[in-house]
């Protein structure tokens, strides 16, 4: 059994399974890291069905608390590299607007300000028919319940390393 973890399962999961129950590793710059479900499909487990077409692969990801993906992105997107206006994505700039105002804007209805356009979780998730193209989703900040599914599913003790988490930030 081989597994499949999207980019947003946490590195250090990723690293003990390429050490341990992966033969192949995807990894690079941002299209490859933030993969979603209907790419994953088309593009690497149709190849993986042809080059092991008995191979029985398990696809999982792990996703943040909407909330706090929201906050993950007004964070990144307030970084000093976007102040200047000739950079490229600084309309995407949130260094100067509140964590209330990209929530506010994201969640209005009609087409959101620029910096408020973060794509959902579901959208990540989604295949072409709207269905959840990934085996199981598990919560980013639930270490133990990815242990416990990755140890069931492998049929040995999985231990994964709580080193160098991020702390939560307050979202307000």
């Amino acid at each position: 059994m081989r597994f499949y973890a999207c980019r947003s399962a946490p590195r250090r999961l990723s690293k003990l399974l390429q050490k341990t129950h992966s033969n192949i590793n995807f990894s690079g710059g941002p299209k490859t890291k933030h993969l979603n479900a209907q790419t994953f499909l088309e593009n690497i487990l149709s190849i993986c069905q042809i080059l092991a077409p008995s191979a029985e692969i398990q696809s999982f990801c792990m996703l943040r608390d909407p909330l706090e993906w929201i906050a993950n992105w007004h964070h990144y997107m307030a970084r000093e590299a976007l102040k200047t206006p000739l950079t490229p994505n600084h309309n995407n700039y949130t260094g100067n607007i509140s964590y209330n105002i990209v929530i506010t804007r994201h969640v209005a209805k009609g087409k959101r300000a620029l910096f408020a356009a973060i794509r959902t979780q579901h959208d990540f998730l989604k295949t072409s028919n709207n269905r959840i193209g990934l085996g199981y989703v598990l919560p980013v900040d639930r270490i133990d319940l990815a242990s416990k599914f990755l140890s069931e599913k492998i049929g040995q003790n999985i231990t994964i390393s709580t080193k160098n988490m991020s702390s939560k930030k307050a979202l307000l």
